[in-house]
């Protein structure tokens, strides 16, 4: 189903949704700009520490940050004013939280799907863990599955239980082969094409 994009915040950049807040980035000054999602007020500035960010993921309480393929995690919120980041893992292309998930999903600059415990950002150490997957270049997580873009291209899916140590099993490629980027929301698949055409497909059934 074809969408129509649209925009918040002009001029800010690398949007990221999570818990009740739309973060975005601005590269000019180095903020963040926070805005609840149900609010149509002006969204709080703060300093993100950061001379330049290339992808961001949020789970309304914390924030990793990726540029240059290394990522820094830590609260979203300031701490007495100024930006605390725990921890910083390298030779990783993105991230990706949900609100409520006591597990965050990653890509290493292989395109190796990584796993770790949220937790981790708090205690200043992230331990990440290679996850059986396809080569990805963008991964999606909603704390139920994982969808990722792969080399050639296509969506595919987990249709298994991630909670599980068991290696999590994986849809058939779905409809189309030219996607760029992605979102999950209420298990329907957000994806944005070559073209820049937006479109929702239902995620595979768990």
């Amino acid at each position: 189903m074809p969408l129509q994009p649209t925009s918040r915040g002009s001029g800010k950049t690398l949007p990221a949704v999570g818990g009740n807040y739309i973060v975005q980035y601005d590269g000019s000054s180095s903020t963040f700009f926070l805005q609840w999602i149900n609010s149509q007020s002006q969204p709080s500035s703060e300093k993100t520490g950061l001379t330049t960010v290339d992808q961001l993921s949020t789970d309304g309480t914390n924030i990793c940050a990726t540029f240059s393929s290394t990522t820094k995690c830590g609260t979203l919120r300031l701490n007495n004013g100024n930006r605390v980041w725990k921890t910083t893992t390298n030779n990783f292309l993105s991230t990706a939280m949900t609100a409520n998930s006591m597990t965050m999903f990653g890509l290493n600059n292989n395109k190796n799907l990584n796993r770790a415990a949220v937790a981790g950002i708090t205690s200043g150490t992230v331990s990440w863990s290679l996850v059986t997957a396809p080569a990805f270049t963008k991964i999606a997580y909603d704390g139920k599955r994982v969808c990722g873009i792969k080399t050639d291209q296509s969506i595919v899916c987990t249709t298994s239980n991630l909670t599980s140590l068991m290696p999590p099993t994986w849809s058939a490629p779905l409809p189309q082969s030219n996607w760029k980027s992605l979102a999950l929301s209420n298990d329907n698949i957000y994806a944005v094409s070559s073209t820049n055409s937006v479109q929702r497909i239902a995620a595979p059934i768990l």
